[in-house]
């Protein structure tokens, strides 16, 4: 019974989607039912008319014209009503893949480092991944709505001789149905429960057509270890199918038997009206042409509902994925100041699914228009600060304060709109170089060109244009930028959005440390009114910042000035002397 409402749910959400889409469609489907009823009915009378003239010999040419008429445009009407309805399929099936996007952008970051979370990404997509989802589904709803057009008539036909025929007929269908959403509900329990495999053979399926990972794999000759790796998932994946091929060939071998005794009855029924003559033998021919339309249309229905009940208890969960609501929903805009402070009041944090503590007890304080240095081994964290000081990841305890404002209840587009970004992570975007730097930005072109000489890609712009697509994803012949191009072209889009908390997170690994130590030095001069972080295990930056943040065991270990710290001789002056070579004033002449 809980298969049936879950069922139904599936259905009412399906049609409430193409209702909100056009609800022309509807009456469509309905044009089809009838027309297919007026095409079944008139091939139902053909037979017995061109049997009943045979038998009198007499030909009624005004009955076969209108019978021939009437079948040929109620099956004309009944073609196009589901050509004009087709385009619905693709297009529903693309809106809710674009939802689904839209809803993966917007989900708090934390999640995606949370498996459960990337497992119920998985099981929502499946219903959009191919026809035999939600596409599916409303492409069959043309042909099931033909279908019923000829099971309407059948029904209204057959009461006429024996109301057994009908009343079997139907009691075959309920069946049907049960034991299909039943091996559907059975099918959908496998593959959520086995849903790391799925997600685990994703990843070697796209390793082994990864560019970023192509040198290891051939360097190391790792091909046949990873193919070793796909042998054991499909082995795992192989015995989680198994008993879904049970349960279908289980559910086979009853249909054939449930459709041998309905056939059986239904001819039976006929015969014995025949000879009981009830039915005459033009009339018997119409009924056993009939009986061989209703089992075309049971064809159809049951290969609709064969597309839908493996699917349906998905298409619920992508449903409540996209109505899921947001927690920010009642979240405040930024609080408007000439002033802020971002404050960390005793925070705590461990990652989703990790009880091992990143921070205990964290505080510090980061004030407007300062430069702070947060330094530390790889590791310790300083990555991590930054999420929680951006509100990418909420603290497992303790607050972060915006003005005295807890940032979860601030809403986050809003919130975002502080800080400018330069991530470890080299993500260029296969468009131009242009749109690379700006997306819907508007900064004006003099101020890229202005931009893009700070950071020192200019020279590498003007060579090939600002309309030169990046990577080969989508142009064969895109740019391929080098790590220290890519580093530049990325600090040069944070700094094209005019934020307030410029974060550069170890954004020049890829200078030696001399031009790193200049390319913080230029950026220090030239926005000396905004809020900068720098954060690296490299030295270059703490000289002239006005505070400098050394991270260790969980917490800030060192705080202060270049001067205090050095004076204090602790950790951070062991690493300074380590370093300084590389940034003596006679090495930087």
């Amino acid at each position: 019974m809980e298969n049936i409402k879950t069922f139904r749910k599936t259905v009412s959400l399906l049609f409430a989607q193409m209702w909100k889409q056009k609800k022309s469609y509807f009456l469509l489907l309905f044009a089809n039912f009838c027309f297919s009823g007026i095409y079944t009915y008139a091939l139902f009378l053909l037979p017995k008319e061109v049997l009943t003239m045979l038998m009198q010999k007499e030909i009624d040419v005004q009955i076969l014209i209108v019978l021939f008429v009437t079948i040929f445009i109620s099956s004309l009407m009944s073609a196009v009503m589901r050509y004009l309805y087709t385009p619905i399929g693709y297009t529903i099936r693309y809106q809710l893949m674009f939802e689904l996007m839209k809803k993966n952008m917007y989900m708090p970051l934390h999640k995606f480092e949370d498996p459960e979370h990337l497992d119920k990404q998985e099981l929502v997509i499946l219903p959009l991944q191919s026809i035999e989802g939600v596409q599916g589904f409303y492409l069959q709803l043309a042909h099931i709505s033909g279908a019923l057009g000829v099971i309407a008539v059948s029904i209204g036909a057959t009461l006429q001789i024996h109301p057994i025929i009908p009343i079997i007929t139907i009691a075959w269908f309920v069946l049907y149905v049960k034991l299909k959403l039943d091996a559907g509900n059975f099918a959908d329990h496998q593959v959520k429960t086995n849903q790391s495999i799925w997600r685990e053979s994703f990843y070697l399926n796209d390793i082994s057509r990864d560019a970023s990972f192509a040198k290891e794999l051939r360097v190391y000759r790792m091909q046949d270890y990873v193919h070793e790796k796909r042998e054991q998932i499909i082995k795992r994946i192989q015995a989680t199918l198994m008993p879904m091929e049970r349960k279908e060939s289980h559910i086979l071998h009853l249909d054939n038997v449930y459709q041998f005794i309905r056939d059986g009855v239904m001819y039976g029924v006929l015969i014995v009206a025949y000879f009981a003559k009830t039915i005459s033998l033009p009339l018997f021919s119409s009924y056993t042409s009939l009986v061989m339309q209703v089992n075309s249309a049971f064809e159809v229905i049951f290969e609709g509902f064969r597309t839908l009940s493996f699917r349906y208890p998905s298409i619920i969960r992508m449903f409540e994925y996209l109505h899921e609501e947001d927690d920010q929903k009642q979240a405040q805009p930024l609080p408007e100041a000439s002033t802020w402070e971002i404050v960390f009041d005793h925070v705590d944090f461990h990652y989703p699914g990790n009880t091992h503590m990143v921070f205990k007890d964290l505080n510090f304080t980061l004030s407007q228009g300062k430069k702070l240095a947060i330094i530390g081994l790889n590791g310790v964290g300083k990555t991590t600060m930054m999420k929680l000081l951006m509100g990418l990841y909420p603290p497992t305890s303790g607050t972060i304060y915006f003005n005295g404002v807890d940032i979860q209840n601030i809403d986050k587009e809003s919130y975002f709109t502080l800080f400018a970004p330069v991530f470890q992570e080299l993500n260029i975007f296969p468009y131009s170089l242009k749109e690379n730097l700006t997306f819907q930005n508007d900064c004006l072109d003099e101020e890229l060109v202005e931009i893009t000489k700070q950071v020192g890609i200019y020279e590498d712009i003007k060579t090939y244009g600002w309309d030169k697509q990046l990577t080969r994803f989508v142009d064969s012949e895109g740019l391929l930028l080098s790590g220290g191009q890519s580093q530049k072209l990325l600090m040069a889009r944070a700094l094209a959005y005019h934020r307030d908390i410029l974060i550069l997170d170890e954004p020049t690994s890829a200078l030696d440390p001399i031009a790193e130590y200049e390319f913080y030095h230029k950026i220090n001069n030239e926005y000396n009114d905004k809020t900068i972080l720098f954060i690296s295990h490299r030295l270059a930056s703490t000289s002239f910042c006005d505070e400098i943040l050394l991270v260790d065991a969980q917490n800030i270990s060192e705080f202060g000035t270049h001067e205090e710290l050095m004076q204090r001789k602790g950790m951070y002056y062991d690493l300074f002397q380590v370093q300084a070579k590389y940034y003596k004033e006679e090495e930087l002449a």
